[in-house]
């Protein structure tokens, strides 16, 4: 389970969070949310923690499966 693949199923399949709540919750713009989304942009640490922590994951799982692509 990657980052990208969560919001996306929170975005596009289930529909339980939005990609302008998303960017309220991590201080990002609805642009930068959909690039995240689409792998073009890495995530942030301290974001992939309050996105998980919004949608109810295991944030460890999601930074262990990120690689190196989380940056601080």
């Amino acid at each position: 389970m990657t980052i990208e693949s969560v919001l996306h199923r929170a975005v596009v399949v289930d529909r339980s969070m939005s990609v302008e709540r998303i960017g309220l919750l991590t201080n990002r713009s609805a642009n930068q949310v959909r690039k995240l989304i689409l792998g073009e942009r890495e995530v942030t640490v301290v974001e992939l923690v309050v996105i998980a922590h919004a949608l109810g994951i295991d944030w460890r799982e999601l930074l262990s499966n990120s690689g190196d692509g989380s940056t601080h």
